[in-house]
């Protein structure tokens, strides 16, 4: 099996994510199991010819917002549904590559199982580390491959493998997340409308303002962000005090006129997750990600 998933898939309407994508694959394709995870879309696929046609799918669609959808395929342990019915016999026929692969199958309790002539037996120098390997994913086996296991030692407690959720954004109260959300809305429809002026408004007239980027000039080719390189006062690879002091964008008029220079631009809102760092009754801080496109 492979698991397709799409990137802020949350926000597209079903019906329409999987017409588009298609519409455009090269070969018809039938998702399994369909779901939102955060905000990615999910689904899954059961052969290696529609993967490869869905990963070419990727970028190649653009929603009514202008961005291109990512489309993201890569192996997969069979949906949830079909491991809960999966009998010890079958996941032979999975071939499974590496001992790796056996984690995304852990929660099966199970206590027999059958993995001869899978690829994964093959790197084990000897029988004993196999079976170790194997027993460390279920430690419930009785049989493997046939062949009756030592009874299992430990404590029959089950540790919980369930990965926290990710969390999204934090505003403390419903009060400061209307004011942020309002200023957002506010600042980046001045900022993306080409006439970023009207943000002196926004601006104290003592601010202070620096720009940072985590790639250096060096490896451009692992950035799209060039135009920014010039500017960024990455501190643990600027050394030069002088350069430094430089990149320091002091007093509102000097911030302004430096957010003109960068590329247009357009920022998705959608995607952004706050978390608010600091705030009492005279100071509020807090931290925006999120995705946006030049242009």
């Amino acid at each position: 099996y492979f698991v397709c998933q799409i990137p802020h898939g949350k926000k597209y309407d079903k019906k329409w994510l999987l017409g588009a994508i298609q519409n455009i694959c090269s070969v018809p394709f039938k998702p399994v199991q369909y779901h939102i995870d955060h905000n990615r879309a999910h689904f899954y696929i059961d052969d290696s010819a529609t993967a490869t046609a869905l990963h070419k799918c990727s970028h190649k669609i653009t929603d009514r917002d202008g961005y291109k959808v990512e489309v993201h395929v890569n192996p997969s342990a069979p949906p949830s549904y079909l491991l809960t019915d999966l009998k010890p016999e079958q996941l032979e026929p999975l071939k499974l590559k590496s001992d790796r692969e056996l984690d995304k199958l852990k929660g099966l309790k199970l206590v027999e199982l059958w993995l001869n002539r899978n690829p994964l037996c093959d790197p084990f120098k000897d029988q004993a580390a196999y079976i170790s390997a194997v027993r460390e994913r279920f430690p419930r086996l009785l049989k493997l491959d046939g062949q009756d296991l030592p009874p299992p030692i430990g404590f029959d407690v089950e540790t919980p493998t369930t990965i926290p959720p990710c969390k999204g954004s934090c505003f403390i109260s419903d009060d400061i997340k209307a004011l942020i959300l309002r200023f957002l809305q506010q600042y980046y429809s001045v900022y993306d409308s080409g006439d970023r002026q009207p943000l002196l408004d926004a601006y104290h007239d003592g601010a202070s303002f620096s720009l940072t980027t985590p790639y250096s000039t060096q490896n451009p080719s692992r950035s799209s962000l060039g135009e920014y390189h010039k500017d960024s006062r990455n501190l643990k690879r600027l050394k030069d005090s002088t350069i430094r002091y430089r990149l320091l964008k002091h007093t509102r008029l000097n911030v302004v006129a430096f957010l003109n220079e960068l590329p247009k631009t357009q920022h998705d809102i959608a995607s952004f997750t706050t978390d608010v760092n600091t705030y009492t009754n005279t100071l509020l801080a807090f931290t925006v990600s999120g995705i946006f496109k030049e242009g």
